[in-house]
């Protein structure tokens, strides 16, 4: 009877001194609701009580008044806590959408009191804030981030700082359009070919670069395709691109691009990839398994090593590299390529300085016996180097 007692007293002083404490408000605009961050907390110790997760929810103010609203998609996508971790003295927040950037809610007893103070830690070092309001742009009939305008706490004086979509590390809008202009400077892995911007050795020839997005959509300078499975760790694309290893001399026959179509399936830092020949000109399939990381040295700066193996069938090998009867009069006889490896290291780096980005991608690839033996090449490795810069329309 006395435990049962002790424990209702136990249970009667936690319900007293253990409430809700609102760790973190994001102010929406130009909707007018707010994105509400609470933690389980002990008001008569001032401290956070470990092991309870933080809650997130909307509220809804209107002329009538403010109510919650259940999470949605959006909410979770970008307002959504990916990293947490609460101990007594403070709580830390990282959002999917920025995870470049800490939020602290640290509980201080100032005289009888005890009050939440607010940090913000950025790669540029922590600050004490006011207020976070996010600005969204509803111009297609869909919010994406516009701006988040934050205001600091500095030696009592409250001062308005802003970041834009690109300083945020983790946001991934619901539609975007990139679009830029580059080089591509490359060796000539084939004794002549009279194509365009291809015969000279070392080669030079402009690289049209875009980017447009539309939810899982996606279109850009090589092809088109759409995100079938979006989880964290792994992902699932299927694609449609234009693809080859274009030739043209006189006295041979002449070997075109075509448009392939496959998947990219991601793990982590890894992908497979594959794409068949759907347009009946060399009939062949490609798969490329490819160890391919990316680095956020700073919130401007990245850089992304890949090491990939890569496989040509025979159909598309032989098409591209090997010899026809009606050639063989002028290279000594009949070449049939057999399937082959390829070897690729690619590094691209990439600053931002707003909404441009500068882009450097240097490769070397080297090629299977099937192409070095082929009559048509002088050689097995071939160089390249591209550079170019993306502005980012919206």
């Amino acid at each position: 009877m006395r435990s049962l007692i002790a424990l209702f007293a136990l249970l009667i002083g936690f319900r007293t001194w253990a409430s809700e404490v609102e760790v973190m408000r994001l102010d929406l605009r130009p909707s007018g609701s707010r994105v509400v961050y609470k933690a389980a907390f002990n008001q008569q110790k001032c401290e956070f009580i470990p092991g309870v997760k933080p809650r997130f929810y909307r509220d809804v103010i209107t002329p009538l008044g403010t109510w919650q609203q259940e999470q949605n998609f959006l909410d979770r996508l970008y307002f959504g806590v990916k990293e947490q971790s609460i101990a007594p003295d403070k709580l830390r927040l990282v959002l999917n959408a920025a995870d470049n950037i800490e939020l602290l809610a640290i509980p201080v007893k100032v005289g009888g009191d005890c009050i939440i103070k607010r940090v913000m830690n950025d790669q540029i070092g922590p600050k004490e804030i006011g207020s976070i309001e996010i600005v969204l742009d509803m111009t297609f009939g869909v919010p994406v981030l516009s701006e988040v305008i934050i205001e600091n706490h500095d030696n009592i004086k409250f001062k308005k700082s802003k970041l834009r979509p690109w300083d945020l590390s983790g946001y991934f809008p619901i539609y975007e359009a990139h679009v830029g202009l580059g080089i591509n400077l490359h060796s000539n892995i084939y004794k002549e070919n009279d194509k365009r911007f291809w015969r000279t050795d070392p080669a030079l020839e402009p690289v049209p670069l875009a980017l447009i997005r539309i939810g899982p959509f996606f279109l850009n300078k090589d092809g088109a395709g759409v995100l079938l499975l979006p989880f964290e760790k792994a992902t699932l694309l299927a694609t449609f691109h234009i693809d080859g290893e274009p030739f043209r001399a006189d006295g041979y026959r002449e070997r075109k691009k075509s448009i392939y179509s496959g998947f990219i399936f991601k793990v982590k830092d890894f992908y497979l990839q594959y794409f068949k020949d759907i347009g009946n000109v060399s009939r062949g399939w490609v798969a490329n398994l490819a160890w391919n990381p990316e680095w956020h040295v700073s919130n401007q700066y990245s850089i992304s090593p890949r090491i990939m193996i890569q496989r040509w069938d025979g159909d598309y090998t032989d098409y591209y590299f090997g010899t026809d009867s009606h050639e063989s009069t002028r290279l000594g006889g009949i070449y049939q390529a057999d399937p082959v490896l390829n070897g690729l290291y690619t590094v691209t780096q990439s600053y931002r300085w707003g909404r441009l980005k500068g882009l450097l991608v240097t490769e070397l690839k080297l090629y299977g016996d099937s192409v070095k033996n082929s009559p048509l090449t002088k050689q097995r490795s071939e160089f390249r180097l591209i550079t170019g810069f993306l502005y980012n329309l919206f």
